[in-house]
């Protein structure tokens, strides 16, 4: 069942295509078996451990929340009952899934390396789609996220195509993790794997995970320092290694060529983006007061309707992620989320005490990405709006608890 677990991961987090495109019976089908499976399989939390406890529990509300929700939604993934709009929360529970099945050291390993594996060939299909062009390589319906095409399609990088698929955000958690790989073990692996990694992130385009990735990096390697997890010689090669890089950046940024001159104007249209509220932020921030607006009005404390966008064809409500959020869970919806992520980084840095007390670096490092990963979601705004955000997101959590049981055992 735990090859299984992986097929299903894989599936969810944006592979083959995305899992709302398949018929309903059939996700159900694929779906409900694991969970079984893995109520069946669950133990309890570690005597002692509060705040994991405390964790799982709000991840719990969290869910029955929404699924409350979904159920006295009008009737949507299905036109039998709205008992079936509970579609909708399975991503969120490959967070409890995740726990139950990776219970042992060699599960734990395999599952690390497997999303290694995903990540890598997500990132040869992003510069494969790149060579390829604006125009999809496959059917936009069944793999393809069509608010993320949509803004693909319309701009490019000189000759190449931006890219930015599902699996863009998996490639940013795996690029994160193995950056602190780096700095806590103080050795560099699977170098060519970093170098296929940047290559996507700098076709992705996008500002905003490009800010979220170098904030969460600073604020992980501030935790892993302080617990003296790096060290000096790691630092002085890193800092050498920066400098360098700053530099490459820098010469490329001033060459006289159309890639150069794209990411030159991406970078630089940010600041008068924000000065004359122009461009994409004055866009987003027309549609922020819109949907402000419509939330405060029909749906404050609950939201207005889980399906907002597919029913009201508003696709671009999921630009701004807390706005996404209080317009289908609403200010409820948004307090226990906030709750999740707060929770969650005292947990990561809990985590990250123990791995140093210990000197288990398998402790230290699952700490440090999920600190990472919830200050990455955060500020890229990637909460809700998708399934594989989501799935990602209860991945990354429940593998740091599944870590802390194995080797803090």
């Amino acid at each position: 069942m735990y090859y299984y677990y992986l097929f299903i991961c894989a599936l969810y987090l944006g592979f083959f295509n995305l899992p709302d495109s398949l018929p309903g019976i059939l996700r159900d089908m694929i779906f409900i078996p694991l969970l079984i499976y893995s109520i069946l399989t669950w133990k309890k939390s570690p005597k002692g451990d509060l705040l994991e406890k405390i964790l799982i529990f709000s991840f719990g509300v969290f869910v029955f929340y929404n699924i409350i929700l979904l159920v006295t939604a009008e009737k949507y993934l299905s036109e039998i009952t709205s008992l079936l709009n509970t579609r909708d929360i399975y991503p969120f529970i490959l967070f409890f899934i995740t726990i139950s099945l990776v219970n042992n050291k060699e599960k734990f390993v395999k599952t690390l390396r497997y999303g290694l594996i995903m990540s890598f060939v997500a990132a040869l299909f992003s510069i494969a789609q790149s060579i390829y062009g604006p125009t999809p390589m496959f059917d936009t319906e069944l793999f393809y996220n069509i608010g993320h095409w949509e803004g693909q399609g319309g701009m490019m990088i000189g000759p190449i195509a931006r890219v930015t698929l599902p699996t863009m955000y998996l490639i940013y958690i795996v690029f994160i993790s193995l950056i602190i790989y780096y700095l806590a073990a103080g050795r560099i692996r699977y170098l060519w794997i970093i170098i296929l990694l940047v290559i996507a992130i700098l076709i992705s385009y996008t500002r905003s995970a490009w800010l979220a990735t170098m904030v969460a990096l600073i604020v992980s390697t501030y935790f892993l320092s302080r617990n003296l997890l790096i060290k000096k010689n790691t630092y002085s090669v890193s800092f050498i290694l920066l400098i360098i890089l700053s530099v490459l950046i820098v010469v490329f940024m001033m060459l006289d060529n159309p890639i150069s001159a794209s990411l030159n104007d991406r970078l630089l249209s940010t600041f008068s983006d924000l000065q004359n509220a122009s461009g994409t932020f004055g866009y987003r921030l027309v549609n922020f007061q819109r949907f402000i607006e419509t939330w405060k009005s029909f749906g404050f404390y609950f939201g207005v309707d889980p399906f907002f966008i597919g029913r009201f064809r508003e696709p671009t409500l999921s630009d701004v992620g807390y706005v996404y959020v209080l317009v289908t869970i609403g200010l409820v919806g948004l307090m226990m989320l906030v709750t999740i992520w707060i929770l969650g980084i005292i947990y990561a840095i809990k985590t990250i005490k123990k791995g140093a007390a210990s000197k288990t670096l398998e402790l230290s490092l699952p700490g440090a990405v999920l600190l990472a990963s919830v200050f990455y979601f955060i500020i890229c705004q990637a909460y809700t709006q998708f399934s594989f955000v989501s799935s990602l997101f209860a991945i990354v959590y429940g593998l740091t608890i599944a870590s802390r049981r194995i080797y803090n055992a």
